[in-house]
């Protein structure tokens, strides 16, 4: 069934549901969808059933009339004497892809006769956690999602109000157990919080795993595509999924835990369920913010191969790109390995306490072919950062990393010479800044 309204498969391929029966749902039938806009609920079919609903959000909506049209699949199959509609009721999927996956997400987990959930790049408020998208920048959290969406109260844990939201996404997720779930994410596009997927899918794999049916979940994260455009490196996954949970391939092999391989590095989410099975919840982030050190990056020691230009949006009217006669394709290594200043940014720092610090980096970069870095922590590893992309000027993640009291070194590679950068912080403190952030300690002579 797919939930998109737009038939066959939606944005997945038709030939591997080629024996199955495809279902358009029209789900402006029940509400019409109108993205950042107000719903317009006065003549919506839904809300004039259901009057009492009116405050509920179009997920509750449109998830309800999926479960309405596959009552309707049994009212039919059971009214017919022969018994000869061709549809196997045991083997039902949904899928959708962004507004739509979240669509089929809530679908599939709130109606137990769904076999198959595909929620596909359903972004925030779908296969995501909301406390963990509220640590990045630039991505669709619950101040930045459609209001018209999800009920209005739920507005109210905007922001640093989100450690008091009473649910999370990766329980939302977790409903759909013990029936399957293959979750997908595109780390081009950040404002879909793929970090974010990968926090709340891995969340969702624990729950799994402690019912014994770890094969009926798997997450994707792969980029390298357009949004709601299906990778054919995805292909052998979906496939699997398909012929395991709609035609009982039990040969299928459906342990999916794809995801680029910087996130190992970059995305502590052992951090957010460690304290499962204790009696001491621990729930990061921390409540306070005791240090934040801030830095323009015009200011740092920027190589010779950087230009440092001018923007009247940029912090201190400045930021830095890499000459664009230079471009390195490499998705494992820096340009020279990192081994000549003139192809690094270098930010030097001390901090005084042993924790977690989180690296924030305001850039500006607005495609896919303009959005990646190589960063090193001095002593440690080059890690590969894609999918940076911003709307104008905004907050993206440079990763967590555990230091030790005393001096540090962060360093910064190009990679897409359309990739830019204005400003640095390094805090203790997990939620991205806003705007400008705080004013540089460090300031250009």
């Amino acid at each position: 069934m797919t939930l998109a309204g737009t038939g066959g498969t939606g944005s997945l391929p038709s030939d591997i549901f080629s024996n199955c029966i495809q279902v358009a749902y029209l789900h402006n039938e029940l509400t019409t969808y109108a993205a950042g806009q107000a719903a317009p609920k006065t003549n919506d079919q839904y809300y004039l059933m259901y009057p009492e609903n009116w405050y509920a959000g179009q997920y509750s909506a449109w998830s309800w009339g999926v479960s309405r049209l596959i009552d309707g699949l049994y009212a039919v199959k059971s009214s017919l004497v022969s018994n000869t509609l061709p549809v196997d009721l045991k083997h039902i999927a949904v899928t959708g892809c962004s507004y739509a996956g979240k669509m089929a997400l809530f679908a599939g987990a709130l109606d137990e006769r769904v076999a198959l959930t595909i929620p596909q790049e359903s972004g925030g408020g779908g296969a995501t956690a909301w406390r963990y998208s509220e640590t990045l920048g630039g991505v669709e959290t619950i101040g930045a999602t459609d209001h018209s969406w999800f009920m209005q109260s739920m507005h109210q844990f905007d922001a640093q109000n989100v450690s008091y939201l009473p649910e999370d996404h990766h329980e939302l997720l977790a409903l759909c157990a013990p029936r399957a779930l293959y979750c997908t994410a595109n780390p081009d596009y950040t404002w879909l919080a793929n970090p974010s997927c990968l926090v709340a899918s891995r969340a969702c794999q624990q729950v799994y795993d402690t019912f014994g049916i770890s094969v009926r979940f798997g997450f994707s994260i792969v980029g390298g595509h357009a949004h709601c455009t299906f990778p054919d490196s995805q292909r052998p996954e979906l496939q699997a999924f398909v012929q395991k949970f709609l035609f009982d391939d039990t040969n299928a092999n459906t342990h999916v835990e794809t995801r680029p391989a910087s996130y190992d590095y970059t995305v502590d989410y052992a951090s957010w369920y460690k304290w499962w099975g204790t009696t001491n919840p621990v729930f990061p982030p921390a409540s306070s913010n005791n240090f934040t050190i801030t830095f323009e990056a015009e200011c740092a020691s920027v190589g010779t191969n950087w230009l440092i230009l001018t923007d009247t949006n940029a912090s201190n009217g400045k930021y830095v790109t890499i000459n664009p006669a230079l471009n390195n394709t490499s998705t494992t290594t820096p340009p020279n390995n990192g081994t000549n200043l003139a192809d690094l940014v270098v930010f030097n720092f001390s901090v005084t306490n042993s924790q977690t610090f989180h690296i924030f980096a305001r850039c500006n970069n607005p495609t896919a072919n303009d959005d990646s870095f190589f960063v090193s922590m001095v002593g440690g590893a080059w890690l590969f950062l894609n999918g940076l992309g911003t709307t104008g000027w905004g907050w993206v993640s440079f990763g967590p990393y555990d230091l030790t009291p005393g001096p540090h070194t962060f360093s910064v590679a190009y990679r897409e010479n359309g990739a830019t950068l204005d400003k640095i912080s390094i805090s203790d403190y997990p939620f991205a800044p806003s705007g400008m952030g705080d004013p540089a300690q460090i300031l250009c002579p």
